[in-house]
């Protein structure tokens, strides 16, 4: 690893460097998010943060949206999955297999699903002995010598032919009547092996991103000579023309999120910033015949750090956003994608339109007396206005759900740089590289309270015994009382992702052998009789008020490495 005085130097020109192999796109999405194909680094916009022992490094790609499909015209919304659909070639072939299912009664297929025997086994079995199959085929071509970077295009050829093959064996269309019922099968299928034995827990449903019918409703839809373009929001550039990405203030006024975006994003949100970076890229199009539907898509990435703790945890949140919503509970908490390429290497999703607490305290001209409540009143107006009514209660809503998971999923190294705020007051909570218990610090660890909740926390809620803090301790409980009726699937989370795991919040001495499985579970209170779980979440608050250890902590962080209180 470079010293940390030549990171900054480095870092634009190995990503102008970057060579760009075809077909590459970020992989940090869903199979229905928009295909997206990577066409240049943006090298210059590049920042690296420096860290003793860590070089995370914010990257920017230009992409290209849209592709011709089957000779047809480009269609600028063609997610990952028809993408790949598309330029595999995969026939309808199969469909003509399936023909003779198409009737098929719906009993059946339900009775086909609950267990009854098929023939799909002795025919893996069968296909495992053939040397010919397409399965080898496939295994053959991943474990290939060649890869991307190499220039032979006849073996890319028979590789394609493989993966072709492999598709349309595989990926072949259902008949149209059976593909109405799959999403009712899919439902079925996505209930936890613990509801099915148990039948006692209703089934929580995964939320997930938006995109068709629902996106239209929450973005804006860009019409330039005569495409549709979707835009959420990033920007998008569709031939010449610039569309400014969504911004959606909410009850929040523009003139509050243009003095929110001085403090947090320096200035531009993200729409504008993106908006702004592609009229840079578009200066070096010029000449091209056609630009097609350009658009900023970015990543973090990290190194000399193992994600895949990081993806439970994240997987842990989800579901617990999963199980307040499912309860009609406003309760937020922003998920995000990461991938963990490596035990050492990973990428996380850019968070747009926010900045650590650390960050926002560094700014130019944040309040030197006040603190966070100072800035809200300074930024969304004063305690009456709606402006503030809506950041203050966008503030409680997610500090309550935060609250709530730091506790059932011990969340430690909870300092100013770990805790992200955005422009419209919500708390974002980041880095889990110490959960379930594990501190640093261990045995000594200054993080002893059940949550962190400063003095500085309250004020914003306007103080002990101020109807927005009732309303903070209303969510908390409310929110605890269904983390605590649907443990099931959790403790199956929990139970299953420790089997034989060497994550550091399941290994050693301290956390392994089932402690950290045991300890989750007596924090969700299981032994507790319903009526007075109420009062023990109550106390879980009054001991996390103002708590000792959170400020030394805090100071701790700061003395040693710089974060701001």
């Amino acid at each position: 690893m470079k010293e940390r005085d030549e990171r900054k130097k480095l870092a634009p020109q190995l990503m102008e460097e970057l060579e760009i192999p075809a077909s590459a796109y970020l992989p940090l999405c869903n199979s229905t998010d928009i295909w997206r194909r990577v066409s240049k680094t943006l090298h210059d916009e590049t920042k690296v943060f420096n860290t003793k022992e860590r070089c995370p490094v914010i990257m920017h790609f230009l992409t290209r949206r849209g592709e011709m499909v089957n000779n047809k015209k480009d269609d600028p919304n063609l997610d990952v999955a028809e993408y790949m659909h598309a330029h595999f070639n995969v026939g309808e072939e199969p469909t003509a297999v399936l023909e003779g299912v198409a009737e098929v009664d719906e009993n059946e297929v339900q009775q086909k699903q609950d267990g009854e025997d098929t023939d799909y086994h002795s025919a893996a079995e069968n296909d495992d002995d053939d040397p010919l199959s397409p399965d080898h085929e496939m295994e053959e071509s991943i474990h290939s010598t060649s890869n991307v970077w190499e220039g032979d295009d006849g073996n890319a050829q028979k590789r394609g032919t493989r993966v072709k093959n492999f598709l349309k064996d595989h990926v072949g269309a259902l008949p149209s009547r059976l593909s109405k019922r799959v999403p009712k099968m899919e439902r079925t299928r996505s209930v936890s092996v613990i509801d099915r034995q148990t039948a006692v827990q209703p089934l929580v449903p995964i939320l997930e991103g938006t995109r068709g019918e629902k996106a239209a409703e929450e973005f804006d839809n860009a019409s330039v000579g005569g495409s549709v373009v979707s835009v959420e929001r990033s920007s998008v550039m569709v031939k010449d023309t610039v569309v400014l990405g969504a911004l959606d203030e909410g009850d929040i006024d523009i003139e509050s999120i243009d003095r929110a975006k001085k403090y947090v994003t320096g200035g531009q949100v993200w729409a504008e910033k993106s908006a702004s970076m592609l009229e840079e890229a578009k200066k070096d199009l010029v000449g091209q015949k056609e630009i097609f539907q350009l658009e900023i898509t970015s990543c973090l990435s990290k190194s000399n750090d193992d994600l895949r703790q990081e993806v439970f945890i994240m997987q842990m949140i989800h579901y617990y956003k999963s199980v307040f919503a499912q309860a009609k509970l406003p309760l937020w908490l922003k998920t995000y994608r990461i991938l963990s390429t490596s035990s050492s290497t990973g990428l996380l999703e850019f968070l747009t339109d926010a900045t650590s607490l650390d960050g926002l305290k560094k700014s130019e001209g944040y309040p030197t007396e006040g603190g966070l409540r100072e800035y809200f009143e300074m930024v969304y107006g004063g305690p009456d206005s709606k402006a503030f009514k809506a950041a203050q209660t966008n503030f409680i809503q997610s500090l309550a759900a935060y609250a709530i998971v730091s506790y059932l999923l011990g969340l430690k190294d909870r300092h100013n740089g770990n805790i992200m705020i955005d422009t419209r007051g919500h708390l974002i909570f980041i880095d889990f590289g110490f959960a379930l218990g594990m501190a640093p610090g261990h045995e000594f660890s200054m993080e002893r309270a059940p949550f962190k909740l400063t003095k500085e926390y309250i004020e914003v809620m306007g103080g002990i015994g101020s109807e927005p803090y009732k309303e903070f301790e209303r969510l908390f409980v409310a929110g605890f009382e269904e983390a605590r009726k649907n443990y099931q699937i959790a403790l199956g989370m929990v139970e299953i992702m420790m089997y034989k795991s060497n994550y550091p919040c399941f290994s050693g001495k301290r956390y392994g052998g089932g402690k950290a499985l045991t300890r989750f579970e007596k924090r969700l209170m299981l032994h507790v009789p319903d009526k007075q779980v109420k009062r023990r979440a109550l106390k879980l608050i009054r001991r996390s008020k103002q708590h000792l250890g959170t400020y030394l902590y805090d100071v701790f962080q700061q003395a040693t490495n710089g974060y701001a209180i």
